[in-house]
Order: C-alpha cells, then structure tokens, then sequence
C-alpha cells in the first residue's frame, strides 16, 4: 500500500496548529495571575514618563500663558504633582508653600515662594501683566530646572 503525499504533510501542519492551540491557550489561561503585576509595571512606566516631561510641560505651558498671573499657580502645582512632590493638583498658594517647604532647597523655596506671593498680589490688582513677563517666566523656569535636578 502506498502511503499518499498530501496526508503526511498534512498531519505536521496538524501537530503544529495543535500545538499552537495548546500554547495561546496556556498564555490566556495564565495571564489573569499576572493582569495584576503587568498593571502595576504599566503604572509605574507611565509615572517614571510623567515625572521625566514634568519640566518641559512647564516650560512649555509658561511660554505659552497668555497671563503668567494667572497660569503660573496651576502650571507650578501641575509640575510639582508630576514630580510627586504634593499629593494634589487642586491646592492654593498657601497649602502650595507648607507642601514644598521640607520637600525642596530652602534657596528655591525662598525665590519660588516670592515670586507666588507676586503672583497672588498682582491677580487682585488692575494691571494685567507684570512689566517684564520674560524676565520673571526664564527665572521660574530656571528655578524649576534646579528643582528638577534634585527632585
């Protein structure tokens, strides 16, 4: 009897599929124990992404700012939650400064401290803007930088 070509090479295309099968199988069936862990590595990747374009959000969102009196509170505390340095992202000046004054150089404190008190002082008056807006965003911006470096 002679043994036909098509059903041998068949039957390999048939173990392999078979064991193709058992394999995704196996894959699906363990995959749930490690949804978990897989999760937790995601979070913890789009954190490390987060913190790591923290600054250049802020510079890019202080350039941008239309009225730096108004943006600098939120795009600082947006920066400083990107860094996990404070809990929140709703928080006012005051809170703002008790969060960071252990959590960052007493010199950077200082400067980021009185340019928020400006900030505060100029959203309550009539003129909009301060008189040399590019002065006071590249001294932010630079004092955010050293606080990125060490934060």
């Amino acid at each position: 009897m002679v043994k036909q070509q098509w059903i041998s090479s068949s039957k390999i295309h048939i173990e392999k599929t078979i064991i193709y099968l058992l394999l995704i199988s196996l894959v699906l069936f363990v995959f749930p124990v490690f949804e978990s862990y897989l999760i937790s590595v995601k979070n913890k990747i789009l954190n490390f992404i987060s913190q790591k374009s923290a600054l250049n959000s802020a510079i890019n969102s202080l350039r941008s700012s239309k009225s730096i009196n108004n943006d600098a509170l939120q795009i600082m505390t947006k920066f400083f939650y990107q860094k996990n340095i404070i809990n929140t992202k709703n928080i006012d000046i005051t809170t703002l400064k008790i969060s960071l004054k252990n959590k960052i150089k007493d010199k950077d404190f200082d400067m980021l401290s009185n340019y928020l008190d400006d900030f505060q002082k100029e959203s309550f008056s009539p003129i909009n803007e301060f008189e040399d807006r590019e002065k006071i965003i590249d001294s932010i911006i630079k004092i955010l930088k050293k606080i990125d470096s060490y934060a």
